[in-house]
């Protein structure tokens, strides 16, 4: 498994004010093709290439201010050279 993308401790805000840090990781695993990790509180939400649910145990109120994270910053390390780093 080859990490494309790992950022960590980013702060993350759910819909009612509160704010907690995940860590990311985009990258490509064997057969299974594209995958995000995110990590927070010893949880993980595991998502194929499209940002749709695998599985994972994070928090509800926590998946989509977190997978609008995610996107956020890799739309801004692509913007930065046009690739992923």
């Amino acid at each position: 498994m080859a990490a494309i993308a790992t950022f960590t401790g980013i702060p993350v805000t759910n819909n009612i004010g509160v704010e907690k840090y995940c860590d990311f990781e985009v990258g490509q695993e064997g057969q299974n093709g594209p995958y995000a990790r995110i990590t927070m509180d010893g949880c993980q939400l595991i998502l194929d290439e499209d940002f749709g649910f695998i599985e994972g145990d994070l928090a509800e109120e926590w998946r989509e201010p977190a997978i609008a994270k995610l996107l956020l910053l890799l739309e801004v390390d692509r913007n930065r050279d046009g690739t992923l780093s």
